[in-house]
């Protein structure tokens, strides 16, 4: 359809956008997405599996936001595809290196005895994604997501200041903060 539309004249731009987290600035995320409900479930069952290898590719909300608001009024984007993909990934494991980095005690455990917990607990929050959550993360499971080339995105951004940055400890920081205040995760050291 959209290749029809633009043969027919009418300016059609894709934007094809990934993981979506937290603004930079106060941290603010929206809590119905695999990663953070992962998360979640992992603190609610105080411990996290021992094979954490899949790897995501999350992009503040704001980059976003900013980028599609920047491409969306230069001409010279117009009838473009552009991917909002962060290059830097970050595995589970590392985001959960993040979360003890900030006082959680998660110990790691052998997956039989991690689905044990969860499936203890009716309400934890990656009950409804554990199959996935285990299938990601399985020995000899390819890449989460595809690579995407970014450049025709950098190259119509370039000089608009609009960058995607990296997701460090301090942003993801940002992110578990947020989480705290609003109780959808509890405080460290709990």
């Amino acid at each position: 359809m959209i290749g029809i539309a633009r043969s027919r004249g009418i300016p059609v731009s894709v934007y094809r956008v990934d993981v979506v987290c937290g603004d930079r600035e106060r941290g603010a995320c929206q809590t119905k997405d695999f990663v953070w409900l992962s998360l979640k479930g992992s603190l609610q069952a105080g411990a996290v599996p021992d094979r954490l290898t899949s790897r995501v590719h999350m992009v503040p909300v704001d980059y976003v936001s900013g980028a599609i608001t920047t491409l969306a009024t230069r001409d010279a984007a117009a009838n473009g595809t552009f991917h909002l993909f962060n290059e830097q990934s970050q595995s589970f494991g590392d985001l959960v290196d993040h979360l003890r980095a900030f006082g959680y005690y998660l110990p790691e455990t052998a997956w039989d005895a991690w689905r044990a917990l969860i499936d203890a607990d009716r309400d934890n929050a990656v009950t409804p994604l554990v199959d996935s959550f285990e299938e990601v993360n399985s020995e000899g499971a390819g890449p989460t997501y595809p690579p995407m080339d970014i450049s025709d995105t950098e190259k119509a951004l370039a000089g608009s200041g609009v960058v995607c940055p990296p997701i460090d400890r301090e942003l993801f920081g940002r992110y578990v903060d947020f989480f705290v205040r609003s109780g959808y995760f509890p405080a460290p050291g709990r």
